[in-house]
């Protein structure tokens, strides 16, 4: 005879492809160019993965794309997750100061323009949170992000130029160049317990403004 499945691990298969079946729903929304039902998404998938289950509060932010008024999840979203960031500058105004004499000589710049940075990303889609995103960039930095910012006018420095040399001096915005994993989670209808699937991510990239702003010498 043929093995067969007991009752109770039949309903718990049906039940773990339902579960996946709702996820797989919030991943295709974020997969680029996917065209994929969520049917055929998590065919697609093989065997069902394992779902892990935590505490959505140990998740860290989480981006609730959408609530369910039935189903075995009351909320659906992703969560950012933080792989690398890299520092980046955002120059707002530049002047140069040449130093033709013999002597060195004090430069003077004061910041005459300004400059707007915006929260940019790769996600495909308008419902994504810039919020919950910033949030997640700046527990993970240890800087604060934000959605958006635009540098102040009429901050002067002063800087040393040597003699012969030229001194460029920008004002601008540090920024931060992000990578990161966007992940879909569910949330149970306790409302307190969360499930993924481990490695159901998409990598994308993000540009984000921070609230630090200054000048920055080049010689040459």
């Amino acid at each position: 005879m043929e093995p067969t499945a007991s009752p109770s691990r039949r309903r718990a298969g049906r039940l773990g492809w339902r579960r996946l079946g709702a996820l797989a729903a919030v991943s295709v929304l974020f997969t680029a160019g996917s065209a994929l039902a969520p049917s055929q998404a998590h065919a697609d998938w093989g065997p069902p993965r394992p779902i892990t289950v935590r505490p959505c509060a140990e998740l860290g932010p989480i981006d609730w794309w959408f609530n369910h008024s039935q189903g075995y999840y009351a909320r659906s979203g992703v969560r950012y997750i933080i792989i690398s960031v890299t520092p980046a500058f955002d120059p707002a105004h530049g002047r140069f100061i040449q130093n033709t004499t013999d002597q060195t000589f004090t430069g003077t710049w004061t910041a005459t323009e300004s400059r707007t940075v915006s929260l940019t990303h790769s996600l495909d889609i308008t419902i994504a949170s810039e919020e919950v995103m910033d949030i997640s960039i700046t527990l993970a930095a240890g800087i604060e992000v934000v959605v958006s910012r635009t540098t102040m006018l009429g901050v002067s420095a002063t800087s040393q130029i040597p003699p012969f040399r030229t001194m460029l001096g920008q004002y601008g915005l540090q920024s931060l160049d992000v990578v990161m994993d966007v992940g879909t989670v569910g949330m149970r209808r306790d409302m307190v317990t969360c499930e993924y699937v481990q490695g159901n991510v998409e990598r994308h990239t993000a540009h984000a403004p921070t609230i630090n702003e200054g000048w920055r010498f080049t010689l040459s």
